[in-house]
């Protein structure tokens, strides 16, 4: 009768990875609420990357952990011919690394909500500070120019359509280029 244990374990290891990390940020980051947003007062989402960071930690931990145990249970070192695998250590690092997958799905969104959250946050100040395009922004949602609304310091960080108009706060902003230009 064969031995039992790594196979309980590396089933036990993949539950307890699947459960413990769900997917922080689909669970734990507060997306940006639809478009039109008032400057004032400051949106109500999630601008901290931790959850993120979680997700991408625990995504190469259970990847490195499930790898580790499919080339186990899999025995690629053995010479000889009595050598058998082990299916539950096999399916277990195949769960790993999909639990890992998963993370790492999570990991992705996580940081776009949370750049967009911090992206609205810098409009709404914008626009609280005077900057039209920023209100516009906040009003219709993102400009179809590639990056009319965006801070800029000079022309060479304007493209598609747009130019830098600078502002008293230091920085401008990407505007659409007045036509002859």
């Amino acid at each position: 009768m064969r031995n039992m244990a790594p196979s309980i374990v590396a089933v036990a290891s993949a539950s307890c990875v699947a459960f413990a990390g769900a997917g922080c940020s689909w669970i734990g980051v507060t997306r940006v609420p639809e478009r039109p947003v008032s400057p004032a007062p400051p949106v109500e989402c999630t601008r901290s990357v931790a959850a993120p960071v979680g997700d991408t930690i625990l995504a190469a931990l259970a990847v490195l952990a499930g790898g580790t145990m499919t080339a186990y249970g899999s025995n690629p070192f053995c010479l000889s011919s009595s050598c058998s695998s082990e299916p539950g250590l096999i399916w277990g690092g195949v769960g790993l690394m999909a639990v890992g997958v998963t993370l790492g799905v999570s990991a992705g969104f996580g940081y776009s909500w949370t750049a967009d959250c911090r992206e609205i946050g810098d409009l709404q100040e914008a626009c609280i500070a005077g900057v039209e395009a920023s209100c516009k922004n906040l009003q219709l949602g993102p400009p179809e120019k590639p990056n009319r609304g965006a801070r800029c310091s000079g022309p060479e960080d304007c493209r598609g359509g747009t130019e830098c108009k600078p502002s008293d706060q230091g920085q401008g902003i990407c505007v659409d280029k007045a036509p002859g230009r």
